[in-house]
């Protein structure tokens, strides 16, 4: 199964999608039943953008989206992927803002697993895609955040790093 998943990632970057889509779309019919299906969901959604089927994609990400709507990590999730590959970011930014809102919940906290271990985390996201969307000045606000609830020292050396790349936009 893991040769499957590295092999459609291959081919989405050489271009390959409408390949890659197949190959997903067998990965996900040979799961467990039980298995977590929203990160072979995602870049399958992300291959159909890149194969400039844009409306699937929208259609799935709306679909992983109703499904994750009140889970911090999986909105975080989503909106990750469409960060990391540039596509759908005006609806990455708002379910990374529905997340960050979400945090705020100490009962929604509790029960995220990417909190727990990576306090910044949910902010980091959302001021990356806020940064991609212009809204530097707003990405800085945030980014300052993630920097100051971070815990480890990795991640404490990439938002500072990200606020120097953030703040040096705004010149």
């Amino acid at each position: 199964m893991s040769v499957l998943l590295y092999y459609a990632r291959v081919l989405g970057k050489a271009g390959r999608y409408d390949k890659a889509i197949e190959v997903q779309k067998k990965l996900i019919d040979i799961l467990d039943p039980k298995a977590d299906k929203e990160p072979h969901l995602s870049y399958m959604a992300v291959f159909y953008f890149q194969a400039g089927e844009k409306e699937k994609g929208k259609e799935l990400f709306e679909s992983l989206y109703q499904e994750a709507k009140n889970d911090i990590d999986e909105l975080r999730d989503l909106a990750w992927y469409c960060q990391k590959h540039e596509v759908n970011l005006k609806e990455a930014q708002a379910w990374a803002e529905r997340a960050v809102e979400l945090s705020k919940d100490e009962n929604k906290v509790a029960s995220s697993m990417l909190l727990s271990f990576f306090p910044g985390s949910v902010l980091d996201t959302y001021a990356d895609i806020l940064f991609e969307n212009g809204e530097i000045e707003k990405a800085i606000e945030v980014e300052t955040e993630a920097y100051n609830t971070a815990i480890h020292e990795n991640n404490i050396n990439i938002y500072r790093e990200k606020l120097e790349k953030y703040k040096a936009a705004l010149k």
